[in-house]
């Protein structure tokens, strides 16, 4: 009798201990799968993050390059009519000259 007892005692034993590194094994498993998967979210947000960045760049790029444009016609504008002026200027000052 008592080795029947001994012998149940040491059965629940190994199922009870089986069952421990079965439950283990997979919290282990379900613990891996939850930190991939925060990997993956944190890499997804970083990649947002850093896709937003390079679209700001490129927004801050394309308007300072308008506004060079801009600038550039102002100038050129400022320019042709300082230049018009001018021969306005000379062509008064060689009508003078002719008449003497």
């Amino acid at each position: 009798m008592r080795n029947i007892l001994i012998a149940m005692a040491v059965a629940m034993y190994l199922v009870g201990a089986g069952s421990f590194v079965q439950a283990d094994d997979a919290m282990k498993n379900e613990l891996g799968a939850m930190k991939d998967q925060m990997k993956a979210d944190v890499k997804a947000e970083q990649d947002k993050v850093k896709a937003g960045k390079e679209q700001m760049k490129a927004d801050m790029k394309a308007k300072q390059d308008e506004m060079k444009g801009t600038a550039k016609a102002r100038r050129d504008e400022v320019k042709a009519k300082r230049d018009a002026i001018k021969d306005q200027a000379k062509a008064k000052h060689d009508a003078a000259k002719a008449q003497g």
